[in-house]
């Protein structure tokens, strides 16, 4: 009961920036669309078009991601709102799961709903004032719903960085995410040289790998038991393991946080 009371507190507090966020994408999209078809010209008419899929996509992770980043900058970092959200009769632990709810979850249904609902509308005035109109979003698609537990994954991270950096959250963890995918690129390319290092005669920016004058294309691993290993553990790390570990490290950064500046 207590999770449920927080997590309304919480939403309560978002509603102005959220009604501004979702207005703002609105008229992104309304004028997007319109200006398209006053480009293309009144006859224009495209059924086939995702420029609503590739919104959606777009604002998940961004947004999502920018939104993650903030999660705890004012609760547990603001200067005027820490005492308030430290002394909140909750554990670290509920805390931290209504931050993962708002983010994880209601944030990529309420934006699949938004989205969804304004084509409609964005669409509907179209095809009363133009005759013509897009294909709306089809909330049922499967890349919505893969991209949806992508965000769940990587957004993950970004909540984690909200939760461990006090400022800059989203800069910080977007640099450390840099070094660690260079690092993670230079670790592979080596192992790939252990791997083939009897047969190894170089690269290129093709996706290919020339093993004793024969390429070698990464698109297709199934076919070489080294590669098919690597892509099972590396789907393993990053679909069962990255999301549960960036909780739990939120989880002690923000017990430590409730422990140390609450005294």
């Amino acid at each position: 009961m207590r999770t449920i009371n927080l997590l309304k507190k919480d939403l309560l507090e978002s509603r102005k920036a959220m009604m501004i966020y979702g207005l703002t994408l609105f008229i992104i999209m309304l004028l997007s669309s319109t200006l398209t078809i006053l480009t293309e010209g009144p006859y224009y008419h495209n059924t086939s078009s995702n420029s609503y899929l590739e919104f959606f996509i777009s604002f998940l992770f961004l947004g999502g991601f920018i939104i993650g980043s903030l999660a705890f900058r004012d609760d547990m970092y603001g200067k005027s709102t820490q005492h308030n959200w430290l002394m909140l009769p909750a554990s670290p632990i509920e805390k931290l799961a209504v931050k993962m709810i708002t983010v994880l979850i209601i944030y990529p249904v309420a934006l699949l709903l938004f989205i969804t609902a304004s084509s409609l509308i964005v669409e509907g005035f179209n095809l009363l004032v133009f005759k013509t109109s897009f294909q709306v979003l089809n909330p049922l698609n499967p890349s919505i719903w893969k991209s949806i537990l992508n965000f769940i994954v990587v957004g993950s991270i970004f909540l984690m960085g909200s939760a461990y950096f006090r400022k800059a959250a989203f800069v910080k963890t977007v640099l450390i995410l840099g070094l660690i995918g260079f690092g993670l690129g230079m670790i592979t390319i080596l192992a790939g040289r252990v791997v083939f290092s009897e047969f190894f005669t170089g690269m290129n920016f093709n996706n290919e790998l020339f093993i004793s004058n024969f390429a070698v294309r990464f698109d297709s691993p199934d076919q070489y038991v080294e590669f098919r290993v690597f892509e099972i553990i590396g789907k393993v790390i990053y679909w069962a393991l990255l999301a549960p570990f960036c909780w739990v490290v939120s989880y002690f950064r923000v017990r430590e946080v409730q422990a140390y500046d609450a005294v």
